[in-house]
């Protein structure tokens, strides 16, 4: 890790590259990005992709499907041996009657 780094991770615009929103880029910055992902740790990878759906849950319609894919999330982030996903998930349940 280069000293002053925040992720051992991020390069110096690797940082952005995972920040970005997915809807936003073409196809071949999309490729990009896939290969990004394939080329650093599972960590981080992983964690991107339970940021991701947490931001995915903000387009369902029914309330219904939404709830039980919050409740399928936190499940998720929970097991994720991730502590910052963990922090997250715990703050987001107990809250979890201010969600609902």
């Amino acid at each position: 890790m280069k000293r002053g780094s925040l992720h051992p991770d991020w390069s110096a615009h690797g940082k952005y590259q995972w920040l970005r929103n997915p809807r936003n880029l073409s196809r071949s910055k999309w490729k990009t990005f896939l290969a990004l992902v394939r080329s650093h740790s599972f960590r981080t990878s992983r964690a991107w992709a339970i940021a991701r759906t947490l931001m995915l849950l903000f387009d369902y319609t029914y309330l219904g499907v939404a709830e039980k894919r919050l409740r399928e999330w936190f499940g998720w982030a929970r097991r994720s041996r991730l502590e910052p996903i963990k922090k997250v998930a715990k703050i987001i349940h107990s809250h979890w009657s201010n969600i609902q």
